[in-house]
């Protein structure tokens, strides 16, 4: 099933093209990761598929619905979304609690209050991310990946199809990197929630997605699988850089080759 179709999307900005001709069709159930060098599109495209920038042409649909004509709060009931670096945001005096809850305001009007059912969803998932001895404590005092892990939960209690991540892993070190990625994988697999998220790193995108889409300059230069993005060598054209390739048994791997920049300082006097 199709969930979101971009189609001919092009954007500009002070009369830059920042996407040009994008066409994306993103189906139930996707573990899509966009990647692609800095200033690449990345993250405007994941600001128009959720309608906080409006395209200059084309269309985008969300379940066969342009998303112009679905209001902001239908839209946050199908998607949610883990800004980039949002977890930073350190004098946050609410505790992890009051910030999942927050994630339960689609579902209400007027005076926010929280139903039983809305209690036993948020409880639910604070149990599933190990966060319920936590709970009480304030954000502010979080580590960068409790904090992280804070921010997921209020995406999962939103109960949504689909999830929207960009650049999640910024500033979060190894073991988190992967707790992360590792949780991603499960809500993806067992709760059948479609992730689309903007990654930097390519071989954590290379070991987890079953989908990749590169970009470069505001278009997208390969949408596929991981075998196929190894096989064609497009990260060396759009990288500009030599890459190993190293295979074993886990998966594979991609590493920048050594000694590719020559430095030579100048003068006799430092």
């Amino acid at each position: 099933m199709n969930l979101i179709n971009v189609n001919n999307l092009n954007f500009h900005f002070n009369n830059n093209k920042v996407l040009d001709n994008i066409n994306i069709n993103i189906n139930s159930d996707e573990f899509c990761v966009i990647t692609g060098p800095n200033g690449s599109g990345k993250s405007t495209l994941l600001k128009l598929i959720l309608n906080i920038l409006e395209g200059n042409s084309g269309e985008i649909l969300v379940k066969n619905e342009n998303i112009k004509k679905i209001k902001s709060i239908d839209l946050a009931k199908t998607i949610s979304y883990v800004k980039q670096n949002f977890y930073e945001t350190s004098n946050l005096t609410f505790t992890v609690k009051e910030i999942i809850e927050m994630g339960r305001y689609p579902y209400k009007s007027g005076f926010f209050s929280l139903s039983k059912e809305d209690r036993d969803i948020i409880d639910r998932y604070i149990q599933f991310t190990n966060l319920w001895d936590i709970k009480d404590r304030q954000f502010c005092k979080l580590s960068g990946g409790e904090k992280q892990r804070v921010i997921i939960t209020k995406a999962l209690v939103q109960d949504t199809d689909i999830i929207v991540l960009d650049e999640p892993l910024a500033n979060l070190d190894m073991y988190y990197r992967v707790e992360f990625m590792e949780l991603l994988t499960y809500l993806n697999k067992n709760l059948n929630k479609t992730v689309i998220i903007v990654l930097h790193d390519i071989n954590l995108t290379i070991k987890y997605a079953k989908r990749i889409i590169l970009m470069e300059k505001g278009k997208i230069k390969f949408d596929g699988d991981k075998d196929n993005i190894i096989k064609e060598k497009i990260l060396e054209d759009i990288y500009k850089l030599k890459f190993d390739i190293i295979e074993n048994e886990i998966g594979k791997y991609i590493f920048p080759k050594k000694n590719q920049f020559n430095f030579k300082f100048g003068g006799d006097k430092l």
